[in-house]
């Protein structure tokens, strides 16, 4: 069984019967968040986990540089659900009113964190889910906002 595979398995353990509710399973909270603090100790790191339609940790971590015109924000998310992680890069404008999930590369002064994240996570025997996986249909699971449910739905946020 690969990797992928063994996520599917996983989710429709976690959705066997309903959806899983975070607060009601006792799930933590602050899993993790004192390494991605460890790991980021040069950014503000800020824990944005709730369990309301979402099954996963969600961690921000923001660049301390000072642009002229926008701020850089990591965020990365890891499911309670399955053994998986979710991890990208976005761009706000300085007003935080609009943002765009751009390439790792267009903020060098995160890349460091970025690496080490996705380090933490192997270790932690987490499975990085790609983009393309994020859209993956996951038949036989329903979800109570999203009409199809998808495996980035399923593992991190039902809104998503």
């Amino acid at each position: 069984m690969n990797s992928i595979e063994k996520i599917l398995t996983q989710v429709h353990e976690s959705f066997g019967q309903s959806q899983p509710n975070g607060a009601l399973l006792g799930w933590d909270e602050d899993r993790f968040m004192e390494s991605v603090k460890r790991i980021c100790r040069d950014s503000k790191v800020v824990n944005n986990t709730d369990f309301n339609y979402s099954y996963c940790n969600c961690f921000d971590i923001e660049s301390n540089l000072n642009h002229d015109e926008h701020d850089f924000v990591v965020t990365f998310k890891t499911s309670l659900v399955a053994d998986a992680y979710s991890l990208h890069v976005t761009r706000y404008s300085k007003n935080r009113r609009s943002g765009k999930v751009v390439q790792e590369d267009e903020c060098d002064e995160l890349l460091s964190v970025v690496a080490n994240l996705r380090e933490f996570a192997h270790q932690q025997g987490l499975r990085e889910i790609s983009c393309a996986e994020h859209d993956i249909v996951v038949a036989g699971v329903s979800l109570e906002l999203s009409d199809v449910a998808t495996l980035g739905k399923c593992l991190f946020d039902d809104f998503e």
